[in-house]
């Protein structure tokens, strides 16, 4: 069974991708911070937990040291390694003046050093396994943000980290194609997940990013709902799969059309 690594996978897109590529008959390695799986209590995912098709590894996408370990476990594994999926990310808001130093890198650590050094460790054994995949099977997947290409107020640090999300992707994606690997990167919009709704103490604010806000550049969701975890998976499900076998150094806007 091939196997999928999946980073930020305690996360609400994470999980739900982890779920996801199981549907598709994937093994999934999910690695986070946590010490401990708290994902494998989640219905969709305990089964397979169980079964042992869904396993854990808590990693640190921000040291090195520990993105290491995490290659070296996979080497000691001796799986065929499908795929990755980038999805350990953070949000920061504050305008620019406002934000700290300290704060503009821990952002920048997780959301663009942490795809550097997973990609870059996980292409390395992906070539050492077969220097070049024909069927150009084996995809890895980054999870960006649409705040990526359009600037917001609120979200310097944030949207900046993400574009250097999107822009190491591609260069990975320029460098592995030759060898069969494809990159390609997912843009979500505003999404059901904790890292959004935490910071609404209990209420549904959802009709705040539906309705958009041009004081802050925001043009609102024309399909009038925010995303669920599930819509994100799904098209992640397919750029990592051999369905995608011709797609490479693309960028997939999903955000019910805020952003074009």
């Amino acid at each position: 069974m091939s196997l999928i690594v999946v980073t930020g996978a305690g996360g609400g897109i994470g999980a739900a991708v982890c779920a996801r590529l199981l549907e598709d008959g994937y093994s999934v390695l999910a690695t986070d911070l946590a010490p401990e799986p708290a994902l494998a209590k989640a219905p969709s995912l305990a089964t397979a937990y169980a079964e042992g098709r869904l396993s854990y590894l808590p990693v640190d996408v921000t040291s090195e040291q520990s993105v290491a370990a995490l290659e070296e476990y996979l080497r000691q594994l001796g799986r065929p390694l499908q795929g990755l999926v980038n999805c350990a990310g953070i949000v920061h808001t504050a305008p620019l003046l406002e934000t700290s130093y300290a704060d503009w890198k821990r952002v920048n650590a997780v959301n663009a050093d942490g795809v550097f050094l997973v990609t870059r460790e996980v292409a390395w054994l992906m070539l050492e396994q077969a220097d070049t995949d024909p069927t150009n099977s084996r995809g890895i997947v980054t999870v960006s943000s649409n705040a990526a290409t359009t600037p917001r107020t609120e979200f310097g640090a944030y949207g900046a980290s993400k574009a250097a999300a999107l822009q190491v992707s591609r260069s990975f994606g320029l460098q592995l194609a030759a060898h069969g690997i494809r990159v390609n990167t997912v843009c979500p919009g505003t999404t059901r997940t904790p890292m959004v709704t935490d910071p609404w103490d209990g209420q549904d604010l959802s009709a705040q990013p539906i309705a958009g806000n041009p004081a802050s550049y925001r043009l609102g969701i024309p399909l009038g709902r925010i995303a669920d975890p599930q819509d994100i998976a799904e098209p992640i499900a397919f750029l990592t799969s051999p369905a995608a076998r011709h797609i490479t150094l693309q960028n997939l806007t999903v955000d019910g059309g805020a952003t074009f």
